[in-house]
């Protein structure tokens, strides 16, 4: 399974060709979310409330189709460990980021489609896909 990073999520809402194209060819390896990219879709659907129950509506229709993996107390342990350790590097990055890696890897999964690909990068132990 691929987890699919929030920045992912938003283009393909957008219906961006990059995002969509990539989507097609990653799609025999199936998809999954965590409860954080959710998290982080919904704030800006809250933030921008223009057309929010269409958007919502369409979001909440990808989502559907999409393993929800979430936080728990092994995620969460897991995510601490690597803000941490990038912390005591410097290659500090966002806590939304590193409660993602920990979801994963609590959840056996390895790979991200995202196009933050600085910050992932920085993670050990995730492959990053980028589009």
């Amino acid at each position: 399974m691929i987890c699919l990073d929030s920045s992912f999520l938003i283009d393909i809402l957008r219906n961006k060709k990059e995002a969509v194209d990539k989507a097609r060819e990653m799609e025999k390896f199936g998809f999954g979310i965590t409860s954080i990219s959710v998290f982080e879709v919904m704030i800006g659907f809250y933030l921008k409330n223009k057309d929010y129950a269409s958007r919502y509506a369409n979001f909440e229709e990808l989502i559907s189709n999409l393993e929800v993996l979430n936080l728990d107390l092994n995620s969460a342990i897991l995510s601490s460990k690597i803000s941490a350790k990038l912390t005591t590097e410097g290659k500090i990055i966002e806590q939304s980021d590193c409660l993602i890696a920990g979801i994963m890897f609590s959840n056996g999964v390895s790979s991200i489609l995202t196009r933050n690909i600085s910050h992932f990068t920085r993670i050990k132990g995730i492959k990053v896909i980028p589009y």
